[in-house]
């Protein structure tokens, strides 16, 4: 099945050559040595690079850049990847050290700077939402992991948000990679009530379980193409979170995942003085 029409993706020039597809999905009993709690759904490999097509239709427009419904790929600055570099949470070994480093003065200077320069690029002001540094393990196909059940989750979409009254009016996500190796980010380019529109099903309330129409997408659609972005150190990813199934991944990675969210309504940077460095890819 081809991609069709949905949420666009921003990739600079020097992002281009990040991106695959996978040959749908498929139901998983176990993820990552771990039994799963049923069902759960990953990327069908092999991986392939999008068609000239598919380019087309993923690759935002500058209009689409008005949007925090935008998924965009886009380099932390250079002053704050020295910043980051010097307070070398790449080097942390587990919980107590990324804690510890995370409580110091100097990082929460960095992380102040870091949300006043993305919120420069913000619909709403002063509404961003830092999450703690998370650490995860190395070489996992996929990497969401639910605390109170002890298993992987696999994709799936947040609900942080409850307070909004639609999925596209929610907050999105910057998600800066702290580590040492890439991770990937792994989603769908449809919104949640597209998804809901394929299946012919009613969008539920914000109180309800979406997952009735996620499963039901995953079997109906199971060769609809999940995509896969390469994050590189110092790298980040926006993207809305709320309103698209993803997951992410550290397959093939031999470091610690660390990385940095914070929940905002930001825009791609930059997108205040587009078009000049938007290219297709």
């Amino acid at each position: 099945m081809r991609i069709i029409p949905g949420l666009k993706i921003y990739l600079g020039k020097q992002f281009q050559d990040r991106i695959s597809l996978s040959a749908g999905v498929c139901r998983v009993e176990t993820l990552n040595g771990i039994a799963c709690k049923s069902p759960t759904f990953i990327p069908q490999k092999p991986w392939r690079k999008p068609t000239r097509e598919e380019n087309e239709i993923l690759a935002a427009t500058k209009k689409d850049l008005a949007s925090h419904q935008t998924i965009g790929i886009v380099k932390l600055p250079k002053k704050l990847t020295a910043k980051f570099k010097n307070l070398n949470f790449s080097n942390c070994r587990n919980h107590q050290e990324t804690s510890k480093l995370s409580a110091t003065d100097e990082y929460k200077a960095v992380l102040g700077e870091t949300i006043k320069y993305y919120e420069k690029f913000a619909d709403i002001k002063n509404s961003s939402v830092p999450h703690n540094i998370y650490l995860g393990e190395s070489n996992l196909l996929n990497n969401t992991f639910n605390q109170r059940e002890k298993t992987f989750i696999g994709l799936h979409l947040d609900s942080f948000e409850r307070n909004s009254e639609t999925r596209q009016g929610a907050r999105n996500r910057i998600c800066i990679n702290l580590g040492k190796d890439p991770r990937y980010l792994l989603f769908y380019n449809l919104q949640f009530d597209q998804m809901a529109e394929m299946c012919n099903m009613k969008t539920i309330d914000r109180n309800g379980n979406p997952y009735d129409i996620l499963h039901t997408f995953f079997e109906r659609f199971n060769t609809y193409p999940v995509i896969k972005i390469q994050i590189n150190p110092y790298d980040a990813y926006i993207a809305p979170t709320e309103n698209i199934i993803h997951d992410g991944s550290t397959e093939g990675t031999k470091n610690l995942d660390i990385n940095l969210a914070i929940r905002g309504y930001f825009k791609i940077p930059g997108s205040n003085n587009l078009f000049s460095n938007i290219f297709k890819f």
